[in-house]
């Protein structure tokens, strides 16, 4: 098999991120089209992968269609059908009320250049299915086969390239040196699957880049075979999922727990269930696979030759030339066995461990690193629940094997030592997805915004605090948190002028005076927010042809209270209902303001009307608020000639309903 030139190596993803930047892959047609492709690809080949695998690994056709190709042509039509709803943005609920007056949603943008390496045991089925993932996600992505399955690899680097767009997906074979190079480049994600030692060799070089990284491992996966199980089933089940692949599988069983009372039932349980799978002669057997190399084999072989061969009490047979090693039980093997019980052991041998009880079960496997897989025997639903509740593992199976794997709702991934991270159907996209928080907010409210610029005083900590944190959960709270709030939210935004807001001590008059001469410099629809604040509450400001008197009395009433009161008028539910009612109420002085040119109060009916037919979305927030317009007016006296001092009393109807 021809590798690829090292010195290619940093061309090729070079050209990768180049190709990234242009957006091709984040065209959600491309990506469609390229899933289509590669779902061809393993239509198309199925002969020529399925005799590369057998080359390999001696799998049956059939054991490797429904192991490597069919879950790769699978996956992709799934990805296909539901892209269209997993790329939208997903819009959130907002809790901080300074987020009143934005769009939140997070994005799923791509990561942007993906490594992918595969593993030999499955080499089509644990390459493909996170590459149709990174696909998906739009990412541009370096495939890497593993070159101990040699023929596989071999297939795919001569056969993929045919169907995948070369300017974004490339196929990089070769061994450590080419893998080493490959992980001397920056990547934006990098998928491995394998064994924890290599695993750890990856995180280090993507630590040199802060890439993130999916580890796909393994580890001891054990099997509880309680009293209420039905061994008939169990054996059948644990067999085959056992021996499939012949034991070469990140997730197959590594040892099994068995109640004292059950063990020998269950051996010849497995004995008869080896029988009918295989026959007499198992190594003639066409159902029955093969170890992947002869380094491979010694390693298992040098675990048997340690078995005392009394433990031995199902298998045992070997036959380097044939790289073939019988299905093989052995029993009794204890926990802390350093020899078949401290390794995982990937191959055709499983332990069997004789337990009191599940309790001590539970004991054997607490005292080791998590397993990739977790599988319990057992008919009573509250026995495997008592099992979960004190274990942990990548993934669980009750009363079966292996095939939690095949569904695509369900995420696949280790936790600790056996991996990090997980994929399969839309867990795959979004494992090669950035989900990226945005918000956007538009130029107005700023009088609202404005209240965390410094300098700072008591009413801002005050109604910064209720922007921030939530509502205390009593009722007594409640009121106090909203009497608070409003009071010093009120207080901030009509009782002080612009330097009282700024926290400075003033003199009212003075200010008064400054502000008037301030505002007879300029035109009314440039005053600013504080400018229009400030004229709602002073007693008297001198405005074009009269003057406009607004009536305070601070003993009787202050605007917090009318403010509230109309808030509380209009059936406002919770404190974020009258919020909302305040600075829907103010906001609308100010739209309306805008729209005419005019100080709102000076806006004739004919314009209302005119405004009130407004359909586009800007002005909508003018024509809900309509409804609070008399109440407004409420508020003002128009006094066009008298110059003279006003009572200092409220210029409302009794029939208003907020006469106080």
């Amino acid at each position: 098999m021809t590798f690829t030139p090292i010195e290619d190596i940093p061309g090729i993803v070079g050209s990768l991120r180049k190709q990234f930047d242009t957006g091709l892959t984040k065209n959600i047609k491309f990506r469609k089209q390229q899933l289509s492709n590669l779902a061809r690809f393993c239509i198309e080949n199925t002969d020529a992968l399925l005799d590369a695998v057998y080359k390999d690994l001696r799998k049956h056709r059939i054991e490797a269609d429904i192991g490597e190709i069919s879950p790769v042509v699978d996956e992709c039509e799934y990805m296909i059908k539901h892209l269209d709803q997993w790329v939208k943005p997903t819009h959130t609920s907002k809790r901080s009320l300074f987020s009143a007056s934005t769009k939140t949603y997070i994005r799923k943008d791509p990561k942007g250049v993906a490594l992918v390496i595969g593993a030999w045991n499955y080499p089509v089925n644990l390459l493909l299915m996170p590459v149709v993932g990174a696909i998906a996600a739009g990412n541009c992505v370096v495939i890497k086969p593993s070159e101990v399955s040699e023929h596989t690899a071999k297939a795919i680097a001569t056969l993929l390239p045919k169907y995948l767009d070369a300017r974004a997906y490339a196929v990089v074979s070769g061994g450590i040196p080419e893998t080493t190079t490959l992980l001397e480049q920056r990547f934006d994600h990098i998928f491995y699957t394998g064994n924890g030692q290599v695993g750890k060799i990856i995180m280090t070089a993507a630590a040199k880049h802060l890439t993130s990284v999916t580890l796909e491992l393994g580890g001891k996966s054990p099997v509880f075979v309680t009293s209420k199980a039905d061994l008939k089933v169990t054996a059948h089940r644990l067999m085959w999922g056992k021996y499939f692949n012949v034991g070469q599988t990140c997730v197959a069983p590594d040892y099994v727990l068995v109640t004292e009372d059950l063990v020998e039932k269950f051996i010849q349980a497995c004995r008869d269930v080896l029988d009918e799978f295989y026959g007499q002669n198992i190594q003639k057997s066409n159902s029955y696979g093969r170890i992947i190399n002869h380094r491979q084999f010694d390693r298992l072989k040098g675990m048997l030759d340690k078995c005392d061969p009394k433990t031995i009490v199902i298998g045992g047979q070997t036959d380097r030339e044939d790289l073939f090693i019988a299905p093989t039980l052995v029993c009794p093997v204890n926990p802390d066995d350093p020899n078949l019980m401290q390794q995982e052991i990937f191959g055709p041998i499983l332990p069997i461990v004789p337990i009191k009880d599940v309790d001590e079960g539970i004991q054997i496997v607490n005292s080791r690193d998590y397993p990739l897989a977790l599988y319990i025997f057992t008919s009573d639903k509250k026995e495997y629940n008592y099992i979960l509740d004190r274990t942990n593992s990548g993934g669980v199976l009750v009363n079966d094997i292996l095939m939690h794997l095949q569904e695509l709702s369900l995420p696949f991934g280790g936790i600790g030592p056996s991996g990090s991270g997980n994929y399969h159907g839309e867990k795959s996209f979004l494992t090669f997805t950035h989900e990226r928080s945005t918000m956007v907010k538009d130029y107005g409210m700023e009088s609202i915004t404005a209240i965390r610029y410094p300098p700072y005083n008591d009413d801002k900590v005050t109604i910064l605090n209720a922007f921030v944190y939530s509502m205390p959960p009593t009722v007594g709270g409640k009121i106090k948190f909203i009497s608070n709030f409003c009071g010093a939210f009120l207080n901030y935004f009509f009782k002080k002028s612009p330097v009282s807001q700024n926290g400075n001590s003033t003199e009212k008059k003075k200010e008064r005076r400054e502000l008037a001469a301030h505002l007879a410099t300029h035109d009314t629809c440039l005053w600013t927010d504080e400018d229009v604040a400030l004229l709602l509450l002073e007693l008297e400001i001198e405005i074009g042809e009269g003057t406009n008197r607004f009536i305070y009395d601070d003993e009787r009433m202050s605007y917090c209270n009318y403010l509230s009161q109309t808030a509380f008028s209009h059936q406002a539910k919770t404190p974020k209902d009258i919020l909302d009612k305040i600075i829907w109420l103010w906001t609308t002085w100010e739209a309306i303001s805008k729209a005419t040119g005019k100080s709102w109060w000076k806006v004739t009916e004919a314009e209302k009307y005119k405004l009130s037919l407004v359909k586009d979305d800007q002005d909508q927030q003018l024509i809900s608020m309509f409804k609070y317009y008399n109440e407004c007016d409420r508020i003002f006296a128009y006094i066009k000639e008298d110059e003279g001092e006003v009572d200092d009393e409220f210029l409302f109807d009794e029939g208003s309903s907020i006469y106080y």
